[in-house]
């Protein structure tokens, strides 16, 4: 028994080390400040946007659209899910990740949700879908190709896409074709070893929700390309969820694209999402322009 507790002990002292993003990656608030700047410099400066689109009633369910310039449309579109352990940080955070989509004539939408813990992980997950099925209703209106999506996430966004692109059954038919392309970045794909870390305190997780919560436990999956990402400098925790990942994605008959981003730690990437061009966003524009003219207007 005694061992068995210094296993557990050992087991929860790793997992704390490694979802201790902050004390691992010591540049973060570098990151959030230039997160924060660039994506204010964008804003300003471009002027197919409009901010704080509303998918839902609770002030937590808007989104800020960007469209690609001097295009008609209906363009495809991605939305971005933002990052901070489903408790914290908004959309306004991540402007700057528009260009290189913006670049293929794609337009982005950055989304907030609501938060734990006013809401559980399921009920954000549920928010998502609302905002997947809201936008694509209004996508004539917005000048959006309501049958051509994609979905990024990092980190607990990356979780959120994972969990659209685990669940196809609860999503309507309609919005399951047009979902083209998910990527996720950095992201949560099994939440027993976070119920099994400080991360719990905060989030509440019990084993039955923690399983039905895990990407990796998903059985009935969108028939759409998945790209997995992370960074060459993330903790092992995350590393080793990606490459569960991909497994059970291949032993589901899938083929997903695995990336590792050189030198990029959990919070430098977000930079390296926006570089122009880049990897994941090349992988995804390619995946919602599939079949139809690529070349997008630039910037």
């Amino acid at each position: 028994m005694a061992g068995d507790g210094m296993g557990a002990a050992a087991e929860r002292a790793r997992l704390d080390y490694d979802f201790n993003l902050r004390e691992r990656c010591p540049n973060y608030g570098r990151d959030f400040a230039f997160w924060e700047s660039e994506s204010a410099v964008f804003r300003r400066a471009w002027p197919a946007s409009q901010c704080d689109l509303a998918y839902g009633p609770h002030s937590l369910e808007r989104y800020d659209l960007f469209l690609p310039s001097g295009d008609a449309g209906p363009v495809p579109f991605c939305l971005y899910l933002h990052p901070g352990s489903w408790q914290r940080l908004d959309k306004s955070l991540f402007s700057m990740i528009a260009p290189p989509l913006l670049d293929r004539g794609i337009a982005v939408a950055a989304v907030n949700y609501p938060l734990v813990p006013e809401v559980t992980i399921g009920g954000i997950v549920g928010r998502v879908r609302a905002c997947l099925a809201e936008m694509r209703r209004d996508a004539d209106r917005l000048g959006l190709d309501p049958d051509r999506i994609g979905m990024i996430g990092h980190s607990a966004g990356g979780h959120l896409a994972a969990m659209i692109h685990a669940r196809a059954s609860e999503l309507d038919p309609g919005l399951r074709r047009a979902i083209r392309v998910v990527a996720s970045v950095g992201g949560f794909y099994d939440l027993e070893p976070v119920r099994r870390s400080f991360m719990n305190m905060a989030l509440g997780l019990d084993p039955e929700t923690a399983r039905d919560l895990s990407p990796i436990s998903g059985e009935d999956r969108l028939d759409c390309p998945f790209v997995l990402v992370v960074g060459e400098r993330e903790t092992g925790e995350f590393r080793d969820q990606q490459r569960r990942m991909a497994e059970v994605l291949r032993r589901q008959g899938a083929d997903p694209l695995e990336l590792i981003l050189p030198g990029q730690d959990h919070f430098s990437l977000v930079a390296e999402l926006a570089s122009r061009p880049n990897p994941v966003m090349t992988a995804v524009a390619d995946a919602l322009l599939a079949g139809v003219n690529s070349s997008g207007p630039g910037l």
